[in-house]
C-alpha cells in the first residue's frame, strides 16, 4: 500500500505537519471497520524514517486484512520509531488479519526499530495468522528495541505462527531463532501479556 523510499535513514517521505524533529504521522496507516484488505504489503521503507504517533494497522468491527508478504518491512537502515505506551504497533479489534508469507514485522538490512507499546494487540475475539514466517524478523545487523511486549490480548484471542523454521532458545516461555548478526531486546519479563492462545516460533 505505501512505499516510502527516501535518499537517507533520516528522510521523511511520509511525515506529520510542523517542522522536524519530530514530525510524527498524526494518525493510523490503515484503519478498517467491517472492510476486507487484500495487499501485497502494508508499508515498505527504504531507506528512510518512520515515526508513528498511533498504531499502524488498526483493524475493527471484523475486518479481515491479509498481506501477501511482510506486513512491515523496514530494509537498507530504515527506521521505524513511536511511543505508544497503552497501544500497539498493530491492533486488531474483533477482526482478522493473516500474513500469508514472511514475517509481522521485517527489519533487515542494518535496519532500526525503537517502539515503546506492545508490538500486536488483539481484543474482542480476534485472530493474527503468520503463515510462514515469524511475528518479529531482525537479521542483517539490525537492531530492535521494544519496550512493552510482543503481543497482548486477553482470552478468546488467537495468533497462529506457522514456519518451519528451527528455534535456538526460549526465553520466558518465547521460542525464538537468533541468526545474523541482529540484536533484539525486548524490555518486558512477559514478552506475551494476557491469556490468549499462540503456536509457533514467534521471533528470529
Amino acid at each position: 500500500i505505501y512505499d516510502l523510499a527516501g535518499s537517507a535513514p533520516t528522510d521523511r517521505p511520509r511525515r506529520g505537519s510542523g517542522a522536524c524533529p519530530s514530525c510524527p504521522l498524526p494518525g493510523s496507516l490503515l484503519t478498517a471497520s467491517g472492510a476486507t484488505v487484500n495487499t501485497n504489503q502494508l508499508v515498505k521503507v527504504d531507506p528512510a524514517l518512520l515515526e508513528a504517533s498511533a498504531p499502524l494497522v488498526n483493524l475493527m468491527a471484523s475486518s479481515v486484512m491479509t498481506s501477501a508478504n511482510d506486513l512491515v518491512n523496514l530494509v537498507n537502515s530504515a527506521s521505524l520509531t513511536g511511543s505508544l505506551p497503552a497501544d500497539a504497533l498493530i491492533k486488531l479489534n474483533f477482526s482478522t488479519l493473516t500474513v500469508s508469507s514472511g514475517s509481522l514485522v521485517n527489519v533487515a538490512s542494518g535496519s532500526t526499530m525503537t517502539f515503546t507499546g506492545s508490538l500486536v494487540s488483539l481484543t474482542g475475539g480476534s485472530t493474527l495468522n503468520i503463515l510462514n514466517g515469524g511475528l518479529l524478523n531482525a537479521s542483517g545487523g539490525s537492531t530492535v528495541t521494544l519496550t512493552g511486549a510482543l503481543i497482548s490480548f486477553a482470552a478468546g484471542n488467537t495468533v497462529n505462527i506457522n514456519n518451519s523454521i528451527p528455534f535456538t532458545g526460549i526465553t520466558n516461555g518465547i521460542r525464538f531463532s537468533a541468526t545474523g548478526g541482529a540484536i533484539v531486546t525486548i524490555t518486558n519479563a512477559t514478552p506475551i501479556v494476557g491469556a490468549g492462545t499462540t503456536t509457533g516460533t514467534a521471533f528470529t
